[in-house]
């Protein structure tokens, strides 16, 4: 009799465990179409073109950021709790150059 209930056991952990695996896979499935198909905020939304062109580190926390957005660069000074605004380059000035 000690058998039987041990052979019930083991095929109810192992249907147990595929029915896991089966949700699993099932939920990774439904995020990664969720990601793909629907819009998060990482898109572009409208003309605004904003791209990053460098950053000179203060401190670990504080750094001054190069920014083009539109084909214009701005400069900012970038804090934990600000964002600054500091000039804007003419178009000529090229930070890579240095």
């Amino acid at each position: 009799m000690e058998g039987i209930v041990d052979v019930s056991l083991v095929g109810t952990i192992l249907k147990t465990v595929i029915m896991l695996a089966v949700v699993l896979a099932c939920m990774i499935g439904l995020l990664y179409a969720m990601r793909r198909l629907l819009p998060l905020g990482n898109r572009h939304q409208g003309s605004l073109d904003i791209q990053r062109v460098g950053a000179f580190y203060l401190s670990p926390k504080e750094r001054i950021e190069v920014m083009d957005i539109s084909g214009e660069r701005i400069v900012l000074g970038v804090s934990p709790g600000r964002i600054n605004y500091i000039t804007t380059l003419k178009v000529g000035n090229d930070i890579s150059e240095t």
